[in-house]
């Protein structure tokens, strides 16, 4: 018997999307000005996007009955770093490359751990995934290895993260 759902519209994943696409088009239009705007909308961004992975483990696992582990950590992950930068604003500008370059791989790392599941659903998609973690990884290592320039250049690579992972968020709405 064949459990198929209709595919439907992700509006969800389009907005996050879509506010993805603006914040780094905002980072590569200011990339001085923005760091306590980049720290305000990255933590809100967590908090949120942490919310949907939660919610996105109980859809995957009503649609697929896959049990994601990974996407529940994830979210209780982005949940606490967008928590922490919220309410430390001076050590969350001071640390600003140490935590983007460690939240962009561990993130990065779950998403590439995930995409076996896309496999299935759309070969396109799958290697969007795939392609887009990679090179979110090595953002990260940048961002880890050299915090200087990345502290002179975050609002660019944050941009070129927020501009992955948006196109991602907006793909996978439809």
């Amino acid at each position: 018997m064949s459990t198929h759902h209709e595919a439907k519209f992700d509006w969800s994943s389009f907005i996050i999307g879509v506010l993805m696409i603006l914040v780094a088009l905002f980072s590569f239009k200011t990339p001085i000005s923005n760091l306590a705007a980049i720290v305000l909308v990255f933590s809100f961004s967590a908090v949120l996007k942490g919310i949907l992975q939660l919610f996105g483990h109980f859809k995957l696992k009503e649609y697929t009955y896959y049990q994601s582990k990974r996407l529940v950590f994830l979210g209780i992950i982005n949940i606490l770093i967008g928590i922490f930068l919220i309410f430390n604003m001076t050590s969350s500008i001071i640390a600003l490359p140490f935590v983007f370059s460690i939240w962009f791989i561990v993130e990065s790392i779950g998403e590439l751990l995930l995409a076996s599941i896309y496999r299935d659903i759309s070969k396109s998609y799958f290697w969007l995934m795939i392609i887009a973690s990679i090179i979110s990884i090595i953002l990260g290592f940048i961002l880890l290895s050299q915090p200087l320039i990345a502290a002179l250049s975050i609002s660019w690579l944050v941009g070129t993260y927020f501009l992955i992972a948006g196109i991602i968020y907006t793909v996978r709405a439809f």
